[in-house]
């Protein structure tokens, strides 16, 4: 019944047919108010719709109640902010203010820039968001910058790890932290390793070996099985490296120095952490994690080049700066 309402206000709004609506509305008992509040159908389609019509017919009653008693759809809210952008900027600000940041997509950077309200871009400086309307963007790229996790959320992520770990082997990782002050690369050994068609061979060794010859100051992160390996053993003991034990997720260590290190070290590794990204909920966080990855060809070890700016969306004074 709801999936027929919610089609037929937009055929209307569509039309033009503001009468109709005005009877859909009464028939259906769509919205209407009692004891000074207002009952609409909790249908978000339908909801949309008439936010649709009350903002056509500039009813703002209505567009107040229906802002202070729901929890509205992004895009309503993307909506509601535009209709007061140019007229009441503050209540529009305070619209806005209610979405969630993290679930942006680029559609909605995308109205953001068609509909002319610019000026919120300015709240999602850093946030990893493509638009696919080439924005005329005045930041020079020379002079965009990195961003990283902040500190505090690095905290909490290295804590919600630390559950993860046993107890003794925490206290020796701190240990172990303790005479390592400073590290610019954290090697995924085992991706590198497994790289040849899952298995270890010569040619994944060397690349080892030569992923580690073009780094500097690199961590090892190694589960303490491939020790035994006389040639991977003598590559680990010319480095500093960590020891993983049996029963324990290698991501986790590597993703512990990572938070460690407030995400400024680069992880090199053809994994995504996604699994790691859905347990933890990273948010936009995980494209930061992303950034800081560092890839490496399966063919001939060669490492991608380290990010010289953010690719996501940088505000400095009036200059914008919207990734394509």
């Amino acid at each position: 019944m709801y999936t027929a309402i919610e089609h037929h206000l937009y055929i209307l709004l569509k039309e033009h047919k503001y009468q109709e609506i005005e009877e859909l509305i009464i028939k259906h008992n769509l919205l209407f108010f009692t004891n000074n509040d207002l009952f609409l159908k909790k249908n978000s389609g339908i909801l949309s719709n008439l936010i649709k019509y009350y903002i056509v017919k500039n009813n703002e009653t209505v567009i107040r109640y229906i802002v202070a008693h729901d929890n509205l759809m992004k895009r309503d809210y993307l909506l509601i902010s535009n209709y007061y952008y140019k007229f009441n900027y503050q209540l529009s600000e305070h619209v806005f203010d209610k979405l969630d940041l993290n679930s942006l997509e680029s559609k909605d950077i995308d109205y953001i820039i068609d509909n002319e309200i610019i000026h919120f871009i300015y709240k999602l400086n850093g946030l990893f968001i493509k638009s696919n309307i080439k924005y005329n963007n005045s930041l020079d790229i020379n002079n965009l910058k990195i961003f990283y996790i902040n500190e505090e959320s690095c905290i909490i992520y290295k804590k919600l790890i630390e559950l993860k770990i046993n107890f003794t082997i925490l206290k020796k990782l701190k240990n172990f932290k303790l005479i390592i002050p400073e590290i610019n690369f954290i090697i995924d050994a085992a991706n590198i390793l497994h790289s040849d068609c899952g298995n270890i061979t010569d040619k994944s060794i060397n690349g080892l070996k030569k992923i580690l010859e073009n780094t500097s100051n690199p961590l090892i992160i190694i589960h303490e099985k491939y020790f035994k390996n006389i040639e991977i053993k003598n590559i680990l003991l010319q480095y500093n490296y960590y020891l993983t034990p049996f029963k324990h997720d290698d991501d986790l260590f590597i993703l512990w120095f990572f938070f460690t290190f407030y995400s400024k070290s680069y992880i090199i590794t053809n994994d995504l952490f996604k699994n790691h990204n859905f347990n933890f909920n990273f948010k936009n966080d995980y494209n930061i994690l992303l950034q800081q990855l560092i890839c490496y060809s399966i063919d001939d070890y060669t490492i991608s080049y380290p990010p010289i700016y953010s690719n996501c969306i940088q505000v400095n004074d009036d200059l914008i700066y919207i990734p394509n």
